[in-house]
């Protein structure tokens, strides 16, 4: 029963923030970040060939591992 109560301030959130004016001019941030960041994502077999890359592009590292163990973890196995 107490997410009955939850759902009222949920919707008037959801109304307010609709209506909001964004933050950024949008078109010119879309240009901004395909610019800076084409699409895709790199994908490198090595830890030296991922530091490289980001070394020379100024880029983070985006690290994402896993184990045949991670049974329980959806989207990796």
């Amino acid at each position: 029963m107490i997410h009955s109560h939850l759902y009222p301030l949920v919707l008037v959130t959801l109304i307010l923030g609709s209506s909001a004016e964004p933050a950024v001019d949008l078109e010119t941030a879309s240009v901004m970040v395909t610019d800076n960041y084409p699409a895709g994502v790199a994908w490198w077999g090595t830890w030296e060939g991922a530091r490289t890359e980001a070394s020379r592009s100024g880029k983070p590292i985006l690290l994402l591992s896993a184990a045949p163990q991670c049974h329980g973890v959806p989207g990796i196995w």
